[in-house]
Formats: C-alpha cells, sequence, structure tokens
C-alpha cells in the first residue's frame, strides 16, 4: 500500500516552551484545539543521591489532528513522558491534561474512565486478551463501558485495515501483522481524543511495519485522528507531521515534516 502521506495538508506543530517558562505562560497554549498537554512536567525516579529526573520541567501541546512522534536515546525520558501524559504513570510534580482535564488529579477509577473514553493505546506487544476473537478484543473498551458498538464504524475500521475476515479469530491464530491491527482497531473504536502509541513497529519486520505506518497516516488523514508516538525509528518518524526530540528529560528540538535522514542526522547529534 502506498503512504497516503499528502503534503498539501496543513501542518501544526506541537508548541514547545522553554524550560524556564512559567506556569501562566504555559497555560495560553490551552486552547480549544489542544488534545493533549503538559505543563512543567516533572517525574523523578528514586530520592537523595541516586534520584534521576527522567521529565525535567517539560511544558509540551499537542494539537488535535495531528501525527507526533517523540524521539531520543534509549534512558531520554520519552516513554516516560508518553506514560505520564496518558496517566499510566504519576508525575512528581507540574499538570498532564487530556483536553480540560488534568489527568494528575484524578483517582485511578476515574482515570480507568478517562483513558477507555478519551485515550486509546497501540503497545509493541499488542495485549490483546487470547480468550477473545478479534471483534471482541476490537469492541472491549466500548463494552466495559456498557456502551452500543457502532457497528458501521466497525465496519469501515476494519475494512481499512483489511481484517475484516479475520473478526472470528483468536488472537493465536493471527500473523503478528494481524494483531498489530486488532490493536489499532482496538485503540481506535471507542473514537478516542488521542492515540498514544509505544514503539509500534519494534516486534515487526519492515514491510508489516510499513503497512502499520500507512495504516496510522491514513487514520490522521481521513479521520482526523490525534496521534502520539513514542519510536526510535527514523522510517517511523519519516510519516509523522512532527518529530519532537527528548533528551535527559528534557525537550531539546522539533522539525516538521521530518524526513529519514534529518531523523538520523539527529539522533546521531543526542548520541
Amino acid at each position: 500500500m502506498a503512504s497516503l502521506r499528502s503534503d498539501e495538508r496543513p501542518r501544526i506543530l506541537p508548541e514547545v516552551s522553554d524550560n524556564a517558562a512559567s506556569t501562566s505562560q504555559a497555560a495560553s497554549v490551552a486552547e480549544s484545539d489542544s488534545v493533549a498537554r503538559l505543563v512543567n512536567a516533572v517525574k523523578v525516579f528514586g530520592e537523595g543521591d541516586s534520584a534521576v529526573r527522567a521529565i525535567d520541567d517539560v511544558t509540551l501541546s499537542f494539537k488535535r489532528g495531528q501525527f507526533t512522534a517523540v524521539m531520543g536515546p534509549s534512558g531520554s525520558g520519552k516513554s516516560t513522558m508518553m506514560y505520564c501524559q496518558s496517566g499510566l504513570d504519576r508525575l512528581s510534580s507540574g499538570q498532564a491534561f487530556i483536553g480540560d482535564v488534568d489527568v494528575s488529579t484524578l483517582s485511578d477509577n476515574e482515570l480507568s474512565v478517562l483513558r477507555r473514553s478519551k485515550m486509546g493505546f497501540i503497545f509493541q506487544s499488542f495485549h490483546l486478551v487470547p480468550a477473545l476473537t478479534a471483534r471482541e478484543n476490537i469492541t472491549l473498551p466500548i463494552d466495559l463501558d456498557g456502551h452500543e458498538v457502532d457497528q458501521e464504524f466497525l465496519a469501515e475500521l476494519t475494512g481499512v485495515l483489511g481484517i475484516e475476515n479475520r473478526l472470528n479469530n483468536r488472537p493465536s491464530q493471527l500473523s503478528g501483522g494481524q494483531r498489530q491491527r486488532v490493536a489499532i482497531a482496538r485503540a481506535m473504536i471507542p473514537k478516542p481524543e488521542v492515540i498514544f502509541a509505544d514503539e509500534p513497529t519494534g516486534a515487526l519486520d519492515s514491510k508489516t511495519s510499513g503497512e502499520l505506518l500507512d495504516y496510522l497516516r491514513r487514520a490522521v488523514d481521513t479521520l482526523g485522528q490525534t496521534i502520539v508516538m513514542v519510536t526510535h525509528d527514523a522510517v517511523a518518524a519519516s510519516y509523522t507531521d512532527t518529530a519532537v526530540y527528548v533528551q535527559d528529560g528534557q525537550l531539546v528540538g522539533q522539525a516538521s515534516n521530518p524526513t529519514v535522514d534529518d531523523v538520523l542526522a539527529k539522533i546521531k547529534e543526542l548520541s
């Protein structure tokens, strides 16, 4: 499948402030087109001399309908940033918003409800339920909330992903690429505000990775989906609107319409 990326689409960069920006200045990025944002975010692991600032006073805003790659060397804090943004982990200080909701103020139960209704997740290891069929795995977030599945959207989504004929199969009966596409459909079926993808191509071969990235690109271009993808893969980053670079828990750069060569050069610089 050819990439559906279009150079004519308008590009909107995530807004990145200087780390020294005040909270009041950072709050100015909290406009209606901001789907997810961190404000003066800090995450510290350990205490005393062994303390590590995995996120070091980061302010970052992700805009609606954009595909963003968060990149950096191993240990740079990029995955921790995504976990704290989505409420999978707690900040030590600062704020993490999904829409206008500060996830750092929510209880575990409230976070679970918010994640099922406003967020989708795609992980490298798929996290499918072995005893459920592909269809049941896809509709699981909606079923847990007791809502009706939009059958028309389910048919459209599984058709686009090319798994409409595998919906009655269990994960063990699917290829790695098919399991990943089921995971994508599960992330998208609730029509979330934002999808977080953590190294989604890491366990796939190059052909399947390319197909997956085409599907994610199509979701942004045709469905207006917002996707934030943590990756170390320069090819994966080249499918996005913007690459945001992280090192030692800080934002150290960003690039619009990143190319493979540009990303490789930046990663080499950071390493």
